[in-house]
């Protein structure tokens, strides 16, 4: 196994971490790398590191944020390079090593699908964006020489990619859209009520055009589409 402790340890320093989960997620890796030569087949590998992302996965705080968190997992262990010698250990090493990195990527891929169905988009463009980096995600992910797993795992992430595309097509007809608009010198506020019938958008207008001087606005304008 390569250095596995360094490289989930430098993911993780990216992570809002809860203190004791942050804990039992080092500590779970650390003793995972000290005893990687005991390993002695994939199941065991599987397994392992199934109870390591698991933790991984509860270190993040909110659907976005776990969403980024998992994503820095996606192509764990590409750059891995193998000693071309045939023997039954280095083969077994090797085996064992591209089945942990298809098992990581996997539950990542599974962690990003489930928390992408949990992220309150704040329009068509967010939603768009976030399916494109779950379809990247899962190109690399089936294409990488690096990884292995088996055909029903395989399946399974097929499936939840689907499934998720379904998701993203009935998001796309109820999240907010944006559309612009032309106006005269106007305050925000003003221009929040004559277009939302109130003033609670006022925040969103001056995000949506990155306004520092909301007192008078004028030019194009975007608006959420009620």
């Amino acid at each position: 196994m390569q250095d596995l402790s360094g490289r989930l340890l430098s993911i993780s320093k990216n992570v809002t971490l809860i203190q004791t989960s942050g804990t039992d997620f080092i500590q779970q890796i650390i003793s995972f790398n000290n005893n990687s030569f005991k390993i002695a087949g994939v199941g065991d590998v599987g397994q392992a590191m199934t109870d390591i992302i698991s933790t991984f996965d509860s270190l993040s705080q909110g659907s976005r944020s776990r969403f980024d968190a998992v994503r820095r997992l996606s192509g764990f262990g590409k750059n891995d390079e193998f000693v071309n010698i045939n023997t039954a250990d280095l083969n077994q090493r090797k085996n064992n090593s591209l089945f942990m990195n298809g098992t990581v990527n996997g539950l990542a891929f599974a962690s990003l699908a489930d928390s992408a169905k949990n992220i309150e988009y704040f329009d068509v463009a967010d939603l768009n964006d976030t399916a494109s980096v779950v379809d990247d995600v899962y190109d690399d992910l089936i294409d990488s020489p690096t990884n292995k797993f088996s055909n029903d795992f395989i399946d399974q992430i097929s499936e939840i990619r689907n499934q998720l595309r379904i998701f993203f097509d009935q998001e796309r007809l109820i999240v907010n859209k944006i559309i612009q608009v032309e106006t005269r010198p106007t305050p925000a506020t003003v221009l929040a009520y004559a277009y939302y019938g109130n003033t609670d958008e006022y925040d969103e207008i001056l995000s949506l055009n990155k306004i520092t001087n909301p007192a008078v606005i004028s030019g194009t304008i975007k608006i959420l589409e009620q």
